[in-house]
């Protein structure tokens, strides 16, 4: 794939966006609460395997204040969404469930 962002946004801390070609479609992949020093840079390529960043550390601004965790989700489009909460059904149209690739 092809990193399209590599940043800090509200909510997530470090905020890493890839976009990757899986079964000939797009699909834009989002990580969350990553330490903002290990992130690629935009227009950078990764490979299946590869580790693309470091979770940040435990109630820091890379975990935005909370415990040690990842935000992990999967789009079925190369729309740029990194909004983590909605407030209605509808608006999770277009994510898809990642265990569907495992």
């Amino acid at each position: 794939g092809q990193v399209v962002m590599a940043t800090t946004a509200s909510g997530y801390g470090g905020v890493l966006v890839i976009r990757h070609e899986i079964n000939g479609k797009t699909h834009t992949v989002i990580y969350g609460h990553l330490d903002r020093k290990s992130l690629p840079k935009v227009g950078d390529s990764v490979s299946a395997g590869q580790q693309v960043a470091v979770l940040g550390d435990h109630l820091s601004k890379e975990t935005d204040g909370g415990r040690k965790h990842l935000h992990f989700g999967i789009r079925a489009d190369d729309a740029l969404n990194i909004r983590g909460y909605v407030s209605k059904k509808e608006e999770l149209s277009g994510w898809l469930n990642p265990l569907d690739f495992y």
